[in-house]
C-alpha cells in the first residue's frame, strides 16, 4: 500500500505517542474533547431545550402559520432537496433544473397534503414507532440479557460439577482407611484440576465465546497476538515437529487475548458497582457503633437520639442504683457511652487524621486524638498536634434549635499553623464537616456578621443584635430564598446589615460533588495545596490574629457548644 502523505503519517505518529505517554497531553486532550462535547452539546442540546421552555416559543411552533409552512414549504423542500441529489445533473442548463426542481416540488406539495399522501404519511411514521418498540431497543436489551444469562448458567453449571466431585471426595464417618486415602489422594489432585478448570473456564474459554465480553477487548488483542503466531511456532521448534509447534503457537495466541477481556470486564464491572453504590456528593458517614450518623447521634426522633436516649437510660439507672445499691445498669450504660467514644475517636481518625497524614501540604506532624467528651446533644473533640504547639484544638458537634452546629469552641494550635499549610486543614475540616452531616458552620456565621456583632439560632431564624445592649435585633429568615434580607425587629434604626447569601449561611445545603472533593486533594499531591473556589467559600479555621483560647466577642450569646 502507497503512503500517500507522510506528514499525516508522522503526525498521526507523534500524536498516539503523545497521547499514551505524556500525561499532560493526554489530559490536554481530554480537556479539547470535553470542551468540544459541551460547545456541541450547547448548541444541539441545551440551547434547543431553553428555548422550547419559552411561552412564546411553544406558541408560535404550535400557531397555524408555522404548522402550514411546515406542511406546504418544510417538508416538500426537504423530500425536493433528496430528490435534486438522486437525479443526475450532467449537461443540462440552470433554467432547465429549475424547472425540474420547481416541478418535483409541485408534485411533492400536492401528493404530501393529499388525502391519499397524509394516509400514508401517518401510516409509515406508525410503522416507524411500531417497529422500534418490536425491534429496536428492548430487543436488543434483551438479546443481551439472554447472551449473558446463558453465559451465568454455562459457569454455574461448571461450578455444580465441581461441587458435586468436592462432596464425593468429603470424608466421612464409617469409611475404611482404604477409603480414606484414595480421597486424601483423590483430593490432592483434584485441587490442582480445579484450579486449572476454573482459570480455563473463567479466564480463557468464557471471556471466548461470550460476544459481549469478546468486543471489542479480545477482538483487539486477538488483533495484537496473532501476527506474533510465527513468533511462537519458532520458538517451539527446536523442542517439537512443525506441525505441533504451529497448533500449540496458535492455541496460546487465540487463548491469551480471552485474560485481557476477563479483566476488562471484570474491572469494568467492579468499578460501575463502586460507582454505583458511591453516593455523587459527599454525605453523612456511620460514626456510631450501629451505624448511626452524626445527626442520629445527636437529634432526638423516633429512630434516632442514641446519645440524649442513653443519658436519660444512665440518670434513671443512676437513680435507682442509689436505692438498691445495684450499678450494673449504670456500668452498662457507661459501657455503651464508651463505645460510642471510641466509634467517634475512629471516625475523627478515618475522616481527618488520615487525610492530612497523607497531604503533601501538611508538615505538621501526626494529629492525635486525645479526648472525646460526650454530652446530651454535645460531642466534643479535642486534637493533639504537639508539632504546632502543646494546647490542643476543640471542635464540638451540637444540636441548636434543631439544627446541628459545628464549630472550634478553643483553636490551640490551630494558630500557629502556617499559610501554606491553613488549605489543607480547612479542606480537611470541611470534608469532616461533611461527614458528620453539619448544617451550619460557627466560624462561616461570624464571617458574615460584622465583628460587634452577637447572636443565636431560632428553627427558622438567626437573630442578630448589633449592640452590646442587645437593644437593635436584626432577624434573617433562614428559609426566606437564596440572598436573605435583614427584618429590623426592635431598637433603633441606624446602618442596615447587609443581605446573606443563604447558602453561605446554611453549610447543608452546599453539595460538595464527590468528583470535585477528589480533584481538590489531587491538586495537594506535588505539596501545593488544595487552593480552590471551595475553600474560599467557608470559614473554617479561625484568624491567627484572635487570641488562642478566647472566643470571638460576639459568639457570647449563642453561648460555648461545649456548654
Amino acid at each position: 500500500m502507497e503512503v500517500k502523505s507522510w506528514e499525516l503519517v508522522g503526525g498521526l505518529g507523534l500524536f498516539l505517542l503523545g497521547l499514551i505517554n505524556v500525561g499532560p497531553f493526554r489530559r490536554g486532550v481530554w480537556w479539547i474533547a470535553k470542551e468540544v462535547f459541551r460547545a456541541g452539546r450547547l448548541v444541539l442540546y441545551d440551547l434547543p431545550q431553553w428555548l422550547l421552555r419559552h411561552a412564546w416559543v411553544r406558541w408560535l411552533l404550535q400557531s397555524r402559520l408555522v404548522r402550514l409552512a411546515t406542511r406546504y414549504v418544510v417538508k416538500p423542500l426537504v423530500l425536493t432537496a433528496a430528490a435534486w441529489l438522486v437525479l443526475p445533473k450532467r449537461d443540462v442548463e440552470w433554467r432547465v433544473s429549475l424547472g425540474i426542481a420547481a416541478g418535483i416540488f409541485v408534485a411533492v406539495n400536492l401528493l404530501l397534503n393529499s388525502r391519499v399522501g397524509r394516509n400514508a404519511e401517518e401510516i409509515i411514521a406508525d410503522s416507524i414507532v411500531q417497529g422500534w418498540r418490536r425491534f429496536g431497543l428492548r430487543p436488543l436489551m434483551t438479546l443481551f440479557s439472554v447472551v449473558m444469562e446463558a453465559s451465568k448458567v454455562l459457569l454455574e453449571g461448571v461450578e455444580r460439577f465441581i461441587y458435586a466431585v468436592d462432596e464425593m471426595l468429603r470424608f466421612r464417618t464409617g469409611e475404611s482407611n482404604l477409603t480414606l486415602g484414595l480421597k486424601a489422594a483423590a483430593g490432592a489432585a483434584w485441587f490442582l484440576v480445579t484450579y486449572v478448570f476454573r482459570f480455563a473456564i473463567n479466564v480463557v474459554i468464557e471471556p471466548q465465546i461470550n460476544p459481549i465480553k469478546h468486543f471489542p477487548v479480545v477482538t483487539v488483542s486477538h488483533k495484537v497476538f496473532l501476527p506474533f503466531v510465527a513468533v511462537f511456532q519458532g520458538w517451539l521448534a527446536s523442542a517439537m515437529n512443525e506441525f505441533t509447534a504451529w497448533l500449540v503457537a496458535f492455541l496460546i495466541s487465540v487463548s491469551i487475548p480471552g485474560v485481557f477481556g476477563f479483566l476488562a470486564w471484570e474491572l469494568k464491572e467492579s468499578w460501575r458497582l463502586y460507582g454505583a453504590n458511591r453516593r455523587r456528593f459527599l454525605a453523612p458517614e456511620p460514626i456510631g457503633p450501629h451505624g448511626e450518623s452524626m445527626p442520629r447521634l445527636l437529634r432526638r426522633g423516633f429512630h434516632s437520639g442514641t446519645l440524649p436516649k442513653r443519658f436519660a437510660k444512665l440518670r434513671r439507672a443512676e437513680r435507682r442504683a442509689r436505692a438498691k445499691t445495684n450499678w450494673k445498669r449504670v456500668r452498662k450504660h457507661l459501657q455503651a457511652l464508651h463505645h460510642i467514644e471510641r466509634a467517634v475517636r475512629h471516625w475523627i481518625e478515618r475522616e481527618l487524621v488520615a487525610l492530612l497524614d497523607a497531604s503533601p501540604c501538611w508538615r505538621g506532624g501526626r494529629i492525635a486524638v486525645d479526648e472525646v467528651r460526650l454530652a446530651t446533644t454535645l460531642v466534643e473533640i479535642g486534637l493533639a498536634c504537639p508539632a504546632r504547639g502543646e494546647s490542643s484544638l476543640k471542635l464540638a458537634f451540637e444540636i441548636r434549635a434543631g439544627w446541628l452546629v459545628a464549630g472550634i469552641v478553643r483553636p490551640g494550635w490551630a494558630l500557629n499553623v502556617p499559610s501554606q499549610e491553613r488549605p489543607a486543614l480547612a479542606a480537611a475540616l470541611l470534608g469532616l464537616y461533611k461527614s458528620a452531616g453539619v448544617e451550619i458552620i460557627r466560624e462561616q456565621i461570624e464571617a458574615e456578621l460584622p465583628r460587634l456583632a452577637d447572636f443565636t439560632l431560632t428553627p427558622d431564624t438567626l437573630v442578630v443584635w448589633t449592640d452590646p445592649d442587645f437593644e437593635r435585633e436584626v432577624v434573617y429568615e433562614l428559609d426566606y430564598g437564596a440572598w436573605i434580607p435583614p427584618q429590623q425587629t426592635r431598637g433603633p434604626r441606624e446602618r442596615r446589615l447587609p443581605a446573606l447569601e443563604r447558602q453561605r449561611l446554611l453549610f447543608g445545603q452546599y453539595g460538595i460533588a464527590w468528583d470535585r472533593w477528589v480533584a481538590l486533594w489531587d491538586r495537594d499531591l506535588p505539596g501545593n495545596g488544595p487552593v480552590e473556589d471551595l475553600l474560599a467559600s467557608f470559614q473554617v479555621v479561625p484568624e491567627p490574629a484572635e487570641p488562642a483560647d478566647v472566643p470571638r466577642e460576639h459568639a457570647a450569646h449563642l453561648g460555648p457548644l461545649s456548654s
